[in-house]
Protein backbone atom coordinates (compact mmCIF):
# COMPACT_ATOMS: atom_id res chain seq x y z
CA UNK A 1 0.00 0.00 0.00
CA UNK A 2 2.74 2.46 0.92
CA UNK A 3 4.64 1.83 -2.33
CA UNK A 4 1.59 2.54 -4.50
CA UNK A 5 0.87 5.71 -2.51
CA UNK A 6 4.41 6.98 -3.00
CA UNK A 7 4.30 6.20 -6.73
CA UNK A 8 0.96 8.02 -6.99
CA UNK A 9 2.42 11.13 -5.32
CA UNK A 10 5.57 11.03 -7.49
CA UNK A 11 3.41 10.71 -10.61
CA UNK A 12 1.36 13.76 -9.59
CA UNK A 13 4.55 15.74 -8.94
CA UNK A 14 5.93 14.72 -12.35
CA UNK A 15 2.70 15.86 -14.02
CA UNK A 16 3.00 19.27 -12.31
CA UNK A 17 6.65 19.72 -13.31
CA UNK A 18 5.92 18.71 -16.91
CA UNK A 19 3.08 21.25 -17.04
CA UNK A 20 5.38 23.97 -15.68
CA UNK A 21 8.05 23.02 -18.20
CA UNK A 22 5.56 23.25 -21.08
CA UNK A 23 4.34 26.64 -19.84
CA UNK A 24 7.94 27.85 -19.50
CA UNK A 25 8.72 26.71 -23.06
CA UNK A 26 5.62 28.50 -24.38
CA UNK A 27 6.62 31.74 -22.63
CA UNK A 28 10.21 31.47 -23.88
CA UNK A 29 9.04 30.88 -27.46
CA UNK A 30 6.66 33.85 -27.20
CA UNK A 31 9.43 36.13 -25.94
CA UNK A 32 11.79 34.94 -28.67
CA UNK A 33 9.21 35.62 -31.40
CA UNK A 34 8.60 39.09 -29.92
CA UNK A 35 12.34 39.84 -29.97
CA UNK A 36 12.65 38.60 -33.56
CA UNK A 37 9.68 40.68 -34.71
CA UNK A 38 10.89 43.85 -32.97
Amino acid sequence: MKKTGISCVSLKVEDKTSDLRALFLLIMMGMMSCLLNA
